[in-house]
């Protein structure tokens, strides 16, 4: 069975501002098959997991200010895990688009 190509490394993770929310764009070198996400409080981050892509840039990402401080990204041997520090809780949302993760953050 041919399962098409898939994602092996993160290429640019973009952070945008609109007045209703904060969207970070995680865009891969093909479509990103999996993901699996969850929030945690004390203090307020959303983490999301992407098994089979190991390879990602590793500098942190500077948020908006507003509702993002900032997106960490920790490589493991199998996944890569982005932590979005939040500044407070916020309802998180993801859609794919092709080879682009959107994470909407919105109060």
């Amino acid at each position: 069975m041919a399962t098409g190509p898939v994602a092996h490394e993160i290429l640019e993770i973009n952070v945008d501002t609109t007045v209703s929310s904060t969207i970070v764009k995680i865009s891969a070198d093909g479509p990103i098959k999996k993901e699996s996400n969850y929030q945690l409080t004390s203090p307020d981050r959303l983490v999301v997991d992407l098994p089979g892509i190991t390879r990602a840039p590793t500098s942190a990402v500077s948020g908006d200010g507003t509702r993002l401080d900032q997106v960490r990204v920790g490589l493991h041997s199998n996944k890569i895990r982005l932590v979005f520090d939040l500044n407070y809780a916020l309802n998180a949302s993801l859609e794919k688009e092709g080879s682009t993760l959107k994470i909407i953050l919105a109060d």
